[in-house]
């Protein structure tokens, strides 16, 4: 595996911020790995108040909605999660300060098909005694798929098993 840093072009401090070692900003470069990769990071004030103070722009390829929009209207995210999930928003708007989770849901995009994601989730209390959510979430709908196909290959597997002795003894009767 090739790369372009090295450790002293990661480590070194160029006027209070590190470069890559092609020069490319810390915040750049991590900013293109982030949407490569396909992850939406936020930060979600849940105290006093609901709001995004943070959201990637990966959120528009996941569930069609701007980031911009996300921050100035977090309702137009969380109106998106599935009716069937939706009893789970009060639990994870309320973790206390210092919880880490997992959580998998499933989301409608604003066109209308099913999104499947995993967000990891840290509740933080701030100074200023707000508390945020900081997450990330990446969609799992190949994963989900999979998860589906390999479920309905199982039962057909145990079918297949429960009736090979039916099968079996029609066939010789013959």
């Amino acid at each position: 595996l090739r790369s372009n840093f090295t450790n002293a072009s990661v480590t070194e401090r160029c006027g209070g911020r590190v470069e890559t070692g092609n020069g490319t900003p810390d915040a750049e470069w991590f900013r293109g790995v982030v949407d490569g990769s396909g992850l939406v990071l936020f930060v979600l004030r849940v105290q006093p108040d609901v709001a995004y103070e943070f959201m990637s722009p990966g959120i528009e390829k996941q569930l069609g909605v701007r980031a911009e929009d996300a921050v100035a209207d977090a309702q137009s995210v969380l109106r998106l999660l599935d009716p069937r999930h939706s009893d789970q928003v009060p639990e994870l708007l309320s973790l206390p300060p210092g919880t880490e989770l997992s959580v998998e849901l499933q989301w409608r995009h604003v066109d209308g098909w099913p999104v499947y994601t995993r967000t990891w989730l840290r509740s933080r209390q701030r100074a200023d005694g707000s508390v945020v959510l900081d997450g990330a979430t990446q969609e799992t709908g190949r994963l989900h798929e999979a998860e589906a196909d390999l479920r309905l290959s199982e039962e057909r597997y145990r079918l297949l098993a429960e009736n090979a002795w039916e099968s079996q003894w029609c066939c010789q009767a013959a």
